[in-house]
């Protein structure tokens, strides 16, 4: 992960709460990670006359998003 993406924590409250299901503090876990999911997700497309688009894997994003939740909602746990 590169150091633009590492200098954003979350609060300790946030992760907590979104352990135990809150919207909430999913919503903010999912805003704090959008942009390096957004980028893991660019793709490559060619089009008739051979041009270059780029545009976002809105499967591979959804897919990394619900991995993101059930990662942080099932196997997250905090010792307190």
């Amino acid at each position: 992960m590169s150091r633009k993406y590492k200098d954003r924590y979350l609060p300790v409250e946030v992760i907590i709460a979104a352990t135990q299901g809150e919207a909430a503090a999913i919503q903010t876990v999912l805003k704090t990670y959008e942009s390096y999911i957004r980028n893991k997700c660019i793709k490559t497309v060619y089009d008739e006359r051979g041009l270059v688009h780029y545009g976002i894997d809105t499967d591979k994003k959804d897919f990394m998003e619900r991995r993101l939740i059930h990662a942080v909602v099932e196997n997250f746990k905090i010792n307190r």
